[in-house]
């Protein structure tokens, strides 16, 4: 059986007649495309291409078959009575679980963003791991919503980020947001505690003492250049010592430059050397980025050395202590300007403000 010529056969009778939709196989079965009315749960309302499976196998019966169904459905697009409830069975047209709701929710999600955006990704992971709480076979409640908020501790990030995505839920499904809202908090990143941020000779001798050749690499690139986690195995040294922080990262492609280029050599940065990391298969660029963040911080705090993010920190302030324009300091380290004038420098200390003053005091004295 060449079932290719008899699905090409089918759609040139169905081209012939003026039907407005095809016949395509997918794997073992057969499958109708199409522009096609909007289903009735998304936001988009204009009619577009659209594909729905015909549960018809790719065999001569299955062909003739689907060929009768094709006829009905495409009269019906014609005469504007196309109704989806005819030829889906879905449950997120109907929903009625919280899974039901979470999966119309992901589809309306990534119907408004493109999956190779690496912000996009990261962000649904973050909305799965808040979803991956609620009793997927229970209906959606905003009881059941609270009782899975409230089981997180309060005034954190957690908990206002799973507020936040909560709400979303809870809107889409028109249930009242105002009681998960309520519980979302008082956290904000200014409200941090100070950092207790290691001098530059500290993070020298740290990093010196490391045995590990791979994580001394990750160490000394992180200090280096004042990068995230999960960056540092996602990078391009083609332009070294200039470093390219790749796509599949929280905030996107970046240049970065080292701030103390002595520790490019001191540490033999040019070499780049990955730590064994278990669990971890195949390309290092494929890796999950929230598992490496998590890899890296637990292995800092089993050698008992200062958290990662304080060398990302550290970076910060150098950028500060060589007076670099704001916007530059927030363009190497990939965030916006709020952050860096908000956030970085709550954590720097009076020190640091003292030490600059009176090297320009002193400058100007000369």
């Amino acid at each position: 059986m060449d079932a290719d010529r008899l699905i090409a056969a089918t759609n040139a009778r169905l081209k012939k007649v003026a039907n407005p939709l095809r016949l395509e196989r997918r794997g073992r079965w057969l499958w109708a495309r199409g522009i096609l009315p909007a289903k009735p749960h998304l936001s988009q309302r204009q009619p577009y291409q659209q594909r729905f499976a015909l549960r018809q196998p790719v065999t001569p019966i299955g062909i003739r078959e689907a060929e009768f169904m094709l006829a009905r459905a495409g009269a019906a697009v014609r005469l504007k009575e196309f109704d989806w409830n005819n030829w889906i069975t879905d449950p997120i047209l109907n929903p009625t679980t919280a899974g039901d709701w979470i999966a119309r929710f992901e589809q309306d999600y990534w119907r408004k963003r493109k999956r190779t955006s690496a912000s996009a990704q990261n962000n649904w992971k973050i909305y799965r791991q808040v979803f991956n709480k609620l009793a997927a076979n229970q209906p959606l409640t905003v009881d059941g919503l609270i009782e899975v908020l409230a089981m997180i501790e309060p005034d954190t990030r957690a908990r206002q980020r799973a507020a936040m995505v909560l709400a979303k839920l809870a809107n889409m499904a028109e249930l009242p947001t105002v009681g998960i809202k309520a519980l979302a908090g008082n956290y904000s990143a200014k409200s941090v505690e100070p950092r207790d941020l290691p001098s530059d000779p500290e993070i020298e001798t740290m990093i010196d003492g490391i045995a590990s050749l791979g994580w001394r690499w990750v160490a000394g690139m992180m200090a280096a250049y004042g990068l995230r986690n999960h960056e540092v195995f996602h990078l391009n040294l083609s332009e070294w010592p200039t470093v390219w922080v790749e796509d599949p990262t929280k905030t996107g492609k970046r240049f970065v430059y080292p701030l103390h280029p002595q520790w490019c050599d001191r540490w033999q940065l040019c070499d780049r050397k990955f730590p064994e990391l278990q669990g971890l298969s195949g390309k290092h660029f494929d890796w999950d980025n929230s598992l490496l963040g998590t890899k890296t911080s637990k292995w800092f705090a089993k050698h008992n050395l200062c958290k990662p993010y304080d060398l990302r920190h550290c970076y910060a302030r150098r950028c500060f202590e060589h007076q670099f324009p704001a916007d530059l300091t927030a363009k190497l380290m990939g965030h916006s300007m709020a952050v860096q004038l908000k956030i970085y420098r709550a954590w720097w200390g009076e020190a640091t403000y003292r030490r600059l003053y009176e090297e320009l005091i002193a400058a100007n004295h000369q």
